[in-house]
């Protein structure tokens, strides 16, 4: 039983069956319907739809492979995504990978392989498309052994894949132990009263008790990007990073058993980082480290051994203990992460993540682009180019006149080709100073906007056609 992402054509795998995104009329149509087609003989490939088609939007049939070096094909019929009614959307799409899996078992298939249904041309949102796939899959393989498969071309969408599974399969799969022949005893007691701390950790309890958002403290400001669970992977992989953790470094898990804790409880291995961590409803995978380190710290279940910070946030009962996060974790490795979560994980990193996402090369931006202003990255996709000007302040008041016209006055000295795009918050813009940038052919985003191109909708792309459709009506 096994679920892998790959990076590879569909036609080419030698599986015993692949899953083809087929039209309701079974006929040859484009992408990778077209791709199986003509990898296995359009036209007998056809003749056998044929005489099986039509079917619903939902629904699966299966037919020889033919010229392909897998035995089936299944064509699943996936829906037109609805924007106005994303349920039945979903639903029908839930419905092509169940009715896949079900003729998969049928037809004693051991190994599978699906495209991303619905996410070409028929504009399934990729993550949301990715979502899907996964949880139905996971349902599948729960009760049943089979190798699944997804197979992604566009290694854009491949990267956004990978970044949306890897907590949901791979560390948990990944996670070891600590090697025995390395472990040394210890005591989570201080030794010494008071412990000693090195600049460096103590640096960090006080970012962590103090200053790290969203926390209760005077001192903490709100983030919203480290609540907000469409950020969470990528800021997650970026904190690992900084904390030198692989993927077998770290488990979530809904509940921290016996089995799992005691390995760590009297014995560790200093050489090896490690985080186990339970989740609670609606909490972010970076909100939950920092409040289990919070925790262990704050009630002093926490010590320092060869260098190491080793630490437990638990509940004692009064025969029991609860264990709800775990973490042993080189504290200037910590630090870095913190002050990454403090000082860097501005709009910048997620603004060129969203950009890239939606298939744009992007850089931080360079004079040779204009005489004066700042513009913080430089964006193209195709033959268009974009200078990105990002206005992070925060403001007490509407911004007034004066700002617009410095900035539409820089924009001004932009080389020709290269359109202006402000991203802003645009609770700070009234409509006078809107109407002012549009009219200058200004392309305004917000958080919003950012937030729909982290889930695949390229909003620049629409932004621009809604202002073609507009102004060919005036």
């Amino acid at each position: 039983m096994s679920f892998k992402i790959i990076n590879e054509d569909i036609t080419n795998l030698e599986v015993d069956a692949i899953v083809n995104a087929a039209n309701t009329s079974l006929k040859m149509g484009g992408g990778v319907c077209g791709a199986i087609f003509k990898a296995a003989g359009a036209k007998k490939l056809q003749e056998a739809c044929d005489k099986l088609a039509p079917i619903k939007t939902g629904e699966s049939i299966i037919t020889d492979g033919f010229d392909l070096k897998t035995k089936y094909i299944i064509h699943t019929a996936g829906p037109i995504y609805d924007p106005n009614n994303p349920a039945i959307s979903k639903k029908y799409l839930e419905n092509s990978y169940k009715n896949s899996l079900k003729l998969a078992k049928e037809n004693n298939v051991n190994s599978l392989a699906f495209p991303l249904i619905s996410a070409g041309i028929y504009g399934y949102p990729y993550k949301e498309a990715i979502a899907v796939a996964q949880d139905i899959i996971n349902r599948f393989l729960s009760e049943n052994d089979m190798e699944i498969y997804l197979t992604i071309i566009d290694i854009n969408l491949y990267n956004l894949a990978k970044s949306i599974w890897r907590f949901y399969m791979e560390l948990t799969e990944k996670f070891e132990f600590d090697p025995p022949d390395n472990k040394i005893e210890y005591s989570i007691k201080h030794k010494d009263i008071p412990l000693q701390l090195s600049d460096e950790l103590r640096e960090a309890i006080y970012y962590l008790l103090w200053y790290v958002p969203n926390i209760k403290s005077e001192q903490s400001q709100h983030n919203e990007l480290l609540l907000n669970p469409r950020y969470d992977d990528f800021i997650f992989i970026e904190l690992m990073k900084k904390m030198k953790l692989k993927d077998e470094d770290v488990l979530f898990t809904d509940e921290i058993s016996d089995e799992l804790i005691k390995p760590f409880l009297d014995k560790i291995c200093t050489k090896c980082p490690k985080i186990i961590m339970t989740l609670a409803n609606g909490e972010t995978k970076t909100m939950a480290l920092l409040r289990h380190i919070r925790n262990a710290i704050a009630h002093g279940n926490f010590n320092v051994i060869d260098n190491i910070l080793v630490g437990f946030d638990l509940q004692r009962y009064e025969e029991t203990t609860e264990y709800r996060g775990f973490f042993k974790i080189n504290p200037s490795n910590l630090l870095k992460a913190l002050r990454n979560i403090l000082f860097d994980f501005n709009s910048q990193k997620f603004i060129t993540k969203a950009f890239q996402q939606n298939g744009y090369y992007i850089e931080s931006f360079q004079e040779k682009y204009e005489k004066s202003h700042e513009f913080e990255l430089f964006a193209k996709k195709n033959d268009k180019k974009y200078a990105i000007d990002i206005k992070n302040y925060d403001y007490e008041k509407v911004v007034d006149k004066n700002f617009i016209k410095e900035l539409l006055d820089q924009y001004e000295e932009l080389m020709d080709g290269i359109t202006p795009l402000l991203i802003i918050n645009t609770s700070y813009l009234d409509e006078e100073s809107k109407e002012e940038l549009l009219d200058h052919e200004v392309i305004i985003l917000d958080v919003k906007n950012i937030k729909k191109m982290m889930a695949g909708r390229d909003m620049v792309s629409e932004i621009e056609r809604a202002r073609k459709i507009k102004n060919s009506f005036e």
